[in-house]
């Protein structure tokens, strides 16, 4: 037994140097590493977030009334073109309306030809009136001058012309009765005869007297009565010229304000005939935009649904929404440790989970200014942030999840290792550089960390071999 395990031994040092001759030569092949050189990579940030549109249009009631009706709706879902037709309201209470504006419209533009004509009838009766009156003042004023010195003269004249005349007689008379009286007293008349002398001398008298008299009157009283007469109705005529100018204004005023609001009635409902047609215009709701259509959540009966056919749509209420595809935006939260790699007008690449073979072009166009809470890791903050999609495609759907590669720095031609191929020793990096059959700790220094490369600013050579974990 032991003499065979001696004669064993021969054979199984060979055996074990056999192994160890073939370990050595394959070493180098079990051993994986990676040459050291210069090399160019981008030092990025992957990140997650969700496509959205930048808007969402919405599709409201124009109806100017809360009677607006829904009696077609085009299906949630569908792809429209702008201008389609997506909804239609009952057409028929705005038609009714329209027909009964159009009526009083009509009556209220006779009523206002009324109101028209009578304010220029009135106006010319106003002038027709006023130029009487001035005419009846001029006549007037005419009669007063001639009383004061035309008839009312005349008739003065004649009175005293009367007395003369009567003076006259009566001197005529008392010379009659002096010869009357001679030819009694010699007798060659009689006594009656001379006394119908005396009767008409006593008549000339009384005539005289009566001519005095009725001069006094004339002057004291006829003729300054007729003056006041002729005065109190001149002054009646400018004064009944002033009263018929402020009656005249006053039933103009009137007739113009009548006027007035016969325009505004007029007016106004030309105005709802306006509204009226813009209601029956409103009752075709058409997409403002290409793209997708959503049926809004409306309040109906105490619950919240979507909206249907038989729906009452008030005044501006939003019923359905199109989001704007060519306007996308990719939502997404940035860790507050990233936060300073980033800025405005950064420019990234998007793909989508449904097209990962498609990279979209965007930049990043808003970076919250206000820190936010995760939920789930109480020590990490992150903040909000927009990318916008810079071309518009018809593939992109509101909701889709995207991944975000944000170049924030690059490293141009400079000494770089894979990151696998560093190690940490709780004080700096190292590497283990590969030499033949030898490995060697090394420590370097260590600049920019990409994904996959690492910048070494010292430590390392071109041509190393660095082991890769």
């Amino acid at each position: 037994m032991k003499k065979n395990l001696i004669l064993a031994i021969p054979f199984i040092i060979i055996f074990i140097s056999a192994i160890l001759l073939f370990n050595s030569d394959d070493n180098k092949n079990i051993i994986k590493y990676e040459t050291v050189k210069k090399s160019s990579f981008d030092l990025k940030l992957i990140q997650r977030g969700t496509l959205e549109a930048s808007r969402f249009i919405q599709i409201k009631s124009q109806i100017l009334s809360n009677r607006a009706k829904l009696v077609e709706l085009i299906p949630e879902g569908t792809q429209v073109s702008k201008g389609v037709i997506l909804a239609r309201f009952d057409i028929k209470p705005f038609m009714d309306d329209l027909n009964k504006w159009m009526h009083k419209q009509k009556e209220a533009e006779a009523a206002l030809i009324k109101a028209e004509k009578e304010v220029e009838i009135h106006k010319n009766k106003s002038i027709e009136s006023i130029e009487k009156l001035k005419k009846s003042i001029e006549i007037e004023k005419i009669n007063l001058q001639d009383i004061k010195h035309g008839s009312g003269l005349v008739d003065l004249n004649e009175l005293k012309q009367k007395i003369e005349q009567e003076s006259r007689k009566v001197k005529l008379s008392l010379n009659e009765i002096k010869d009357y009286d001679e030819l009694y007293q010699q007798g060659y008349i009689s006594k009656r005869e001379r006394d119908e002398v005396e009767n008409k001398l006593l008549n000339n008298q009384d005539s005289l007297l009566t001519a005095k008299e009725k001069l006094i009157n004339y002057k004291k009283y006829n003729w300054p009565m007729q003056i006041k007469e002729h005065e109190i109705k001149l002054k009646e005529l400018e004064e009944e010229i002033i009263n018929k100018k402020i009656q005249n204004k006053f039933i103009l005023d009137d007739k113009i304000a009548q006027l007035a609001k016969s325009k505004s009635v007029l007016l106004y409902y030309k105005n709802e005939i306006k509204k009226a047609k813009k209601n029956v215009e409103a009752c075709d709701i058409r997409a403002p935009i290409d793209g997708i259509v959503i049926y809004n959540i409306i309040p109906k009966n105490g619950k919240k649904v979507k909206v249907d056919i038989g729906d009452s749509i008030w005044q501006n209420q939003s019923f359905m929404q199109i989001p704007d595809t060519k306007n996308m935006i990719v939502k997404t939260k940035i860790r507050e440790v990233d936060l300073n790699k980033i800025y405005n007008n950064l420019k990234v690449k998007v793909t989508l989970d449904a097209y990962p073979s498609k990279v979209f072009n965007g930049e990043i166009t808003y970076i919250d200014s206000i820190a936010k809470q995760n939920n789930k890791i109480v020590d990490i903050k992150f903040f909000d942030a927009i990318i916008k999609i810079k071309t518009s495609n018809e593939l992109l759907r509101s909701g889709m999840s995207a991944n975000i590669d944000i170049a924030y720095d690059q490293v141009k031609d400079s000494i770089s290792i894979p990151n696998d191929a560093i190690n940490y020793d709780g004080k700096s990096e190292f590497v283990e550089i590969y030499n033949d059959s030898d490995i060697e700790k090394r420590h370097i220094k260590i600049g920019k960390i990409g994904q996959k490369y690492s910048e070494v600013l010292s430590g390392l050579k071109i041509g190393e071999s660095v082991v890769v974990k």
